[in-house]
């Protein structure tokens, strides 16, 4: 589903729950695209109230029926979702656009955004290797790794279902972790280790990427035996265990395990250091932020199991 070259984006401003004679289930949406043209179609097996909601279409919407309808189904729906969004004119007629469109990060946000987090650490290019500390050594590494790790978590998503579902969700999700840690970091009243976080915060979720199928993103038998935050810290070992003492890997290891929070939610255990905290609540803002934007108004969201107002505020 994941494989055609053509995406375009669309908000959804008027949706209508109904049932065609033959018993199946649509609804009958207007959407707007990029450009602020409003279009007229149908989404063919789906009972979801899409009110408010991004869409994606690949291939975009097929041509008007006889009634003037177009119609789509379930395999040209990629979820919520918008990154397409640039019109300033569009996003000022639906403020509640901005709220849960969040463009992708490009590969230079992403490693400046790094570079700033690990300054400390980073040297010349022509600085003898020899010369340089382990976790000089460790940052020398991570940024010659960066190209290739960028494109991979651009190929997959961050979850199935409840936030950051889509191909490059696992880009966003990690990058707004690293970009909240970037402008947190000063204002913490207590002391924590940038470096272990951040190569915490940058690999937390690599196991994903072996959780899922490749390109339908469905869930791989590795769910269950191999959670992904044990195959993320195993990861980290196998790359970069030559450099780091045995204290400081299992230090970076354990924000890793523990980055869940909670045992109900599956930890594989709970966070014991100042920088396993932190990463597990910058986790919790990342991800359940944007499940917040995931359901439509006043609908339940198993994800962070309440029900959701996400409409604007209404004006003073």
């Amino acid at each position: 589903m994941f494989m055609s070259s053509t995406v375009q984006s669309f908000l959804v401003t008027s949706c209508k729950k109904a049932v065609a004679k033959n018993g199946r289930y649509y609804n009958q949406l207007v959407v707007v695209d990029e450009h602020g043209t409003s279009i007229s179609c149908f989404f063919w097996e789906n009972t979801d109230a899409l009110m408010n909601h991004v869409i994606l279409l690949y291939d975009g919407v097929p041509e008007a029926n006889s009634a003037g309808f177009r119609s789509f189904s379930e395999d040209r729906f990629a979820g919520d979702l918008g990154n397409f969004m640039k019109d300033a004119k569009l996003q000022e007629q639906y403020p509640h656009w901005a709220s849960f469109v969040h463009p992708c990060p490009t590969f230079d946000r992403f490693q400046a955004c790094l570079s700033h987090l690990l300054a400390d650490w980073v040297t010349a290019p022509e600085t003898p290797v020899e010369s340089l500390s382990a976790r000089q050594k460790v940052v020398r590494k991570l940024f010659e790794e960066l190209p290739a790790l960028y494109q991979l978590y651009c190929a997959y998503p961050a979850a199935a279902k409840f936030h950051h579902a889509y191909e490059g969700g696992l880009a966003q999700h990690t990058f707004e972790i690293l970009y909240m840690l970037w402008g947190l970091r000063k204002t913490f009243p207590y002391q924590l280790d940038l470096f272990v976080i951040t190569l915490a915060a940058l690999y937390h979720d690599w196991g994903k990427t072996k959780e899922y199928t490749p390109e339908v993103f469905e869930y791989d038998e590795t769910l269950c035996l191999k959670p992904h935050s044990v195959s993320s810290a195993e990861y980290v070992k196998d790359v970069y265990g030559e450099f780091l003492s045995e204290g400081l890997l299992e230090r970076i290891q354990h924000c890793i395990y523990s980055h869940h929070g909670r045992k109900e939610w599956g930890v594989a255990s709970v966070p014991a250091t100042v920088e396993a905290f932190v990463l597990s609540e910058l986790d919790l803002l990342s991800g359940h932020g944007a499940a917040f934007f995931a359901v439509p108004n006043l609908d339940y969201s198993s994800a962070i199991e309440r029900r959701v107002i996400n409409t604007p505020n209404p004006e003073e």
